[in-house]
C-alpha cells in the first residue's frame, strides 16, 4: 500500500515536471528593433490567435540589443535593422541557423503641423524648426542612415545644436507622439500607421540610400523554446505577415 502511494506520488511529480516544461515552450521573446515594434505587434497577434503560445516582443534599438544577446539575454528570436549586428551576434555564435530577411524599411521626416514646405532640406534651415529627433546613430540604423543624409547635404553643423537623440527609434516616436520636437526622422511603419498622429511625413529618397533591411535570426537558447521560435519565424514569412509589413509601408523580398 505504501509503495502504491509513493509510486502514485512519484508519477504525479514527473506530470507536473512535464507540464511545466510544457507551460515554459508555450512562450518566446523576441528582440525587435523598435521600428518594427508597430507592425510585429499585429504580426503576435495574428500568431497568438492562430498557435497557442505567447510572443512576448522585447523593443529596443539593435545596437542596444545586441549588446543584451551577447551578454546572455534570453531571447529565442531577433529581428535586427542593420546586417552588422546580425553578423556580430553570428560571430559571438549566438545564432541557430542563418539569417534571413523578412522586409525592407525606408526612412521619413515627420514635421509638426503649421511647418510649411515638402522639401526637407529647406524645412530644417526654418528658424521654426527648434528641435530635430534623431535616433542616436551608434546604435539605430534608422539614426545613422538619417545623420549620413544631414551630413551629404551639408546641414550637419546647422542643425547640430537643434539634434535631440533617443536612444531608439521607439523614443523618437515618443518625442513625436509628445509634441516635443518641431520635426524628426523616423521610420515607414509610424507613417502608415494609425498612431501616427498630426503632422505631415516626408518620404527621404536619394540615390544612394537604399532600403534598410530588416533582418531576422533565431537564436541559441538554454530553454525549450526553440520549436515555439521555428514556428514564429516560418509566421514570420508567411503570407498574412508580409501583408501586415506592406500595410506598414515595408517592401518585401521576392518571394522564393
Amino acid at each position: 500500500m505504501v509503495n502504491r502511494y509513493i509510486a502514485t506520488r512519484i508519477h504525479i511529480t514527473i506530470f507536473l515536471m512535464l507540464l511545466c516544461c510544457s507551460m515554459m515552450a508555450q512562450s518566446i521573446k523576441v528582440a525587435v528593433a523598435s521600428n518594427l515594434l508597430l507592425p510585429m505587434q499585429a504580426i503576435e497577434k495574428k500568431f497568438e490567435g492562430k498557435y497557442p503560445y505567447e510572443v512576448e516582443l522585447i523593443p529596443g534599438a539593435s545596437g542596444t540589443l545586441t549588446s543584451q544577446i551577447v551578454n546572455g539575454a534570453p531571447y529565442e528570436i531577433f529581428v535586427s535593422a542593420d546586417d552588422k549586428y546580425i553578423d556580430e551576434v553570428i560571430d559571438k555564435d549566438k545564432a541557430h541557423g542563418g539569417p534571413q530577411i523578412i522586409c525592407f524599411g525606408t526612412v521619413y521626416l515627420w514635421v509638426k503641423s503649421g511647418i510649411a514646405g515638402d522639401d526637407p532640406e529647406a524645412i530644417l534651415k526654418q528658424e521654426k524648426v527648434r528641435s530635430i529627433g534623431l535616433a542616436h546613430p551608434d546604435l539605430a540604423p534608422y539614426g545613422k542612415l538619417s545623420r549620413d543624409w544631414l551630413e551629404v547635404k551639408q546641414l550637419g553643423v546647422l542643425v547640430h545644436d537643434k539634434i535631440v537623440y533617443g536612444t531608439s527609434i521607439g523614443q523618437v516616436n515618443q518625442y513625436i507622439a509628445a509634441g516635443s520636437v518641431d520635426a524628426a526622422f523616423t521610420s515607414n511603419s509610424l507613417k502608415f500607421s494609425q498612431k501616427k498622429g498630426e503632422g505631415k511625413f516626408i518620404k527621404i529618397e536619394e540615390i544612394w540610400m537604399d532600403p534598410i533591411p530588416q533582418t531576422m535570426l533565431i537564436l541559441k537558447t538554454d530553454g525549450p523554446g526553440l520549436f515555439v521560435a521555428t514556428l514564429f519565424k516560418d509566421f514570420l514569412l508567411g503570407k498574412e505577415s508580409r501583408r501586415v509589413f506592406q500595410d506598414f509601408g515595408y517592401e518585401l523580398p521576392v518571394a522564393e
